[in-house]
């Protein structure tokens, strides 16, 4: 289900790769006979640039808030043409951001809020980021078209071991303040606004930047947090070559879980929330089919250990997207491989790290860019 209208959706979000992933859920030929939405390969560029053919508008709100007003309530007009632009905001904001070709209202702001232009900030800052071989799956307007996002994807790596991986990056900002800049790795098709959100809720490293005046796109930054686009299918082959092949026995495994996981002596809550996430890595590991087929491999720790921080670990005190986001942004999810590479290598007295420096010879040999987790 969306909170968009179904019209909305069919003039408002372009869906490609159709005969790799098929239809959005909501195409419906009523409202879309060609369907001029959706495209059996990548949606070209030009048909994104022409979605987000308009500009952010910033515009200062004029006037004197009358006295018989409630206090911090009033009413702004804006230009000349006060009566089609009358409209109630609060005393401390000071600019309107409006579409350049409707001219609608996004959001009011105080001073010093920088609107992020979709066509710079959606298409040219990522063209720039992954340095080309990017394909567009997807791209929408909603709520008006106060956010926007722009998905992009490379082609599918297939390893010898069975791993896929088919590297997804999500584009994303507002012009209403509901959402900074980001962009993220991540798994969900999005094509609506529900999508949207799943996909800001992912378990994955991001790159944010908010609405300051001072806001800048740092390349250089996004990449190093994004690493998995400044990866070639060879870098990815020679990552994968060596989780792949890291033996782990039954032993290691055991020995790993007591390393990684805490677990009280005494009775209680500590020891019952312990026990609970060693029983869900062990199902994981066993049973799982994004982890089983990697068992016996330090591939299979590391999906085991991902896979449990994603959709098993229990968040308090802050919702789960805003936990994610701040841990995404500080770059903690890089250090939940890392942390878990360590544990697992140093139960097995170093044979990562001498399987890690057999690879960056390799590296050299090859004369690749060291792309390997450190």
């Amino acid at each position: 289900m969306s909170r968009e209208t179904a019209e909305w959706l069919h003039q408002n979000v372009k869906r490609g790769m159709t005969e790799k992933y098929g239809p959005a859920w909501w195409l419906d030929e009523q409202y879309d006979p060609t369907p001029s939405s959706h495209y059996d390969g990548p949606v070209p560029y030009q048909d994104v640039e022409e979605l987000f053919g308009w500009d952010p508008v910033v515009v200062p709100v004029a006037g004197i808030l009358p006295d018989d007003f409630a206090e911090g309530i009033g009413e702004a007009f804006i230009g000349e043409d006060a009566s089609s632009l009358r409209i109630i905001r609060t005393a401390n904001e000071r600019i309107l951001v409006l579409r350049s070709d409707t001219g609608a209202d996004l959001g009011a702001f105080k001073e010093g809020y920088k609107p992020h232009p979709y066509r710079q900030w959606l298409m040219n800052n990522v063209r720039a980021l992954a340095q080309g071989g990017l394909l567009v799956s997807t791209a929408g307007l909603i709520k008006g078209g106060a956010v926007a996002w722009v998905q992009f994807e490379t082609d599918e790596l297939n390893h010898v071991s069975g791993v896929r991986i088919r590297p997804h990056l999500l584009a994303t900002t507002s012009l209403d303040g509901s959402l900074a800049t980001t962009y993220l790795e991540c798994d969900t098709d999005v094509v609506c606004d529900n999508t949207h959100a799943g996909a800001l809720r992912e378990n994955t490293a991001a790159y944010k930047t908010f609405h300051s005046s001072d806001s800048e796109f740092d390349d250089e930054q996004a990449r190093r947090a994004l690493g998995i686009l400044a990866r070639s299918a060879d870098e990815w082959n020679l990552e994968l070559d060596l989780l792949t092949t890291s033996h782990v026995t039954g032993h290691d495994w055991d020995l790993f879980l007591k390393e990684l996981v805490e677990v009280p002596e005494e009775k209680g809550p500590s020891r019952t929330i312990a026990e609970k996430k060693v029983g869900q890595l062990r199902e994981l590991y066993r049973y799982d089919n994004r982890v089983s087929p990697w068992a016996g491999s330090a591939w299979g720790v590391l999906q085991a250990v991902n896979t449990w921080e994603t959709h098993f670990k229990k968040v308090s005190g802050a919702h789960r997207f805003e936990r994610q986001m701040d841990r995404a942004v500080k770059g903690q999810w890089g250090k939940v491989d890392r942390d878990t590479l360590t544990v697992l290598d140093a139960v097995q007295g170093g044979a990562i790290t001498e399987l890690r420096e057999r690879h960056h010879k390799l590296e050299e040999e090859r004369h690749l860019v060291p792309a390997l987790v450190h």
